[in-house]
């Protein structure tokens, strides 16, 4: 989100909020132990990389000077995901596991005691034991159901002084006075972060 709030001619626009929704709709899969486990590699191996200080860039001197910027910035990334399918198959038996739907969001205004945050919605979760009879006749061992899962979590962070949450509030109503477009700002139920 773009505002040229308070700036000079010269200067464009200043982001006064980031925001990122990431939608997806079904995912299944039929896999294997091993399949599994080549996944799993991969995930490892992909997370390894991603954490090598060797491939970190190196954030340039201009930039620091406008880091204040990004300490008063809104930054949202919200996940939604319908609905997971996931059978693992072995010989004679198959674990079936059905979630719907996965909800994730995390922030940078969470609460007043912590800035940085997350909630995740998990809907109705189902696992169900099968065992194979013959071809084509599988047999309902065990199964477990979860109507709902909800977690609030918070990062490991500084709390908020009330100095920096006033800026911070201050900084994007002044950006978002004309768009409206972060609704917290103006619902009086969500000023009890103020």
């Amino acid at each position: 989100m773009l505002s040229h709030e308070g700036l000079p001619p010269e200067r464009e626009t200043l982001e006064y909020a980031w925001q990122m929704d990431i939608l997806l709709g079904k995912a299944s899969a039929r896999l294997t132990t091993i399949q599994v486990e080549k996944l799993l590699c991969f995930l490892k191996n992909f997370y390894l990389q991603m954490m090598e200080d060797e491939y970190t860039l190196v954030r340039s001197p201009i930039m620091d000077k406008t880091k204040w910027v990004e300490k008063l910035k809104y930054d949202v990334l919200r996940f939604s995901l319908d609905s997971v399918d996931l059978s693992l198959i072995e010989v004679g038996n198959a674990l079936h596991a059905q979630v719907a739907p996965v909800r994730l969001c995390m922030c940078n205004m969470h609460t007043s005691s912590c800035n940085e945050g997350l909630t995740l919605k998990v809907g109705t979760i189902l696992i169900r034991q099968l065992l194979r009879l013959y071809p084509g006749s599988w047999l309902e061992a065990g199964s477990i159901h979860v109507p709902e899962l909800r977690m609030n979590g918070k990062f490991d962070c500084h709390p908020p002084t009330s100095v920096n949450l006033n800026q911070q509030i201050e900084f994007l109503l002044r950006h978002d006075q004309q768009m409206h477009r972060l609704h917290f700002l103006y619902n009086t139920k969500s000023q009890q972060i103020a």
